[in-house]
């Protein structure tokens, strides 16, 4: 499998963060992507994730002895650094994975963590049903009964609820697509059904995980080359 190839989500994001000789905190940063891209530029690049194993993986699993990069285990809307710390807040797929009821609190964070005029750079899924994110929904309602696009929808609405009540001004919106290539259907189910360790897959369970999947890739054949598009909204807020 391959993905982003032509660099086309690096290169959007490092034209919004504009980095280089800033203070950079990312709130959802998992086992540092992002981070290892963004943060060679920066002056302090803060890393946090609620999950401990994926700081330690990125702890671990460095390119480059990247000192400014600072990985800590902290949840989003509790973040342990100073008022106004920061000239940009990064969440790339981040926010909408937040609980609903703590969605809200994680933007307030972002904004008390701001400097004024300071710039929040949010990415998160576009509702699109033949796209990467329509082939984890064939799993999330077969088989977890769970509707991700309302959880979406949400922090789509959380968003628009903090520029209504004058927390942020809506500096620009962006879209942009990711490539992820796929050597055949069989790469395609496998990669992710692997993502959804607590499932029981039966024969019968993939099975059926497999005919949700081939609708999401629409007319391309099972046994070639497979593309499918992970389809982005960035959303920039000024404080």
């Amino acid at each position: 499998m391959k993905i982003d190839e032509k660099n086309k989500e690096i290169e959007l994001l490092r034209e919004l963060v504009n980095p280089e000789g800033k203070r950079v905190v990312e709130v959802g940063c998992g086992d540092g992507r992002i981070s290892k891209l963004l943060g060679i530029s920066a002056e302090k690049y803060v890393a946090v994730d609620v999950d401990e194993k994926a700081i330690l993986r990125a702890k671990s699993d460095r390119d480059n002895d990247l000192n400014q990069i600072d990985y800590r285990v902290e949840r989003a809307g509790k973040i342990d650094l100073p008022d106004e710390y920061a000239d940009v807040v990064v969440m790339i797929l981040a926010l909408h994975e937040i609980a609903l009821q703590d969605q809200g609190e994680a933007l307030l964070e972002a904004r008390r963590l701001l400097k004024k005029g300071g710039r929040l750079v949010i990415a998160d899924p576009r509702i699109d049903e033949i796209s990467v994110q329509g082939l984890y929904n064939a799993v999330y309602r077969n088989f977890k009964f769970f509707d991700h696009d309302y959880i979406v929808n949400h922090a789509k609405w959380v968003i628009e609820q903090g520029i209504k009540n004058n927390l942020f001004k809506l500096e620009g919106t962006h879209e942009y697509e990711v490539e992820w290539i796929f050597d055949n259907f069989d790469e395609v189910s496998s990669v992710i059904m692997n993502d959804f360790t607590e499932i029981e897959w039966t024969e019968e369970n993939k099975s059926l995980a497999r005919e949700m999947m081939n609708k999401v890739i629409a007319e391309q054949s099972e046994d070639k080359e497979i593309l499918i598009y992970d389809k982005m909204a960035v959303r920039v807020l000024i404080k």
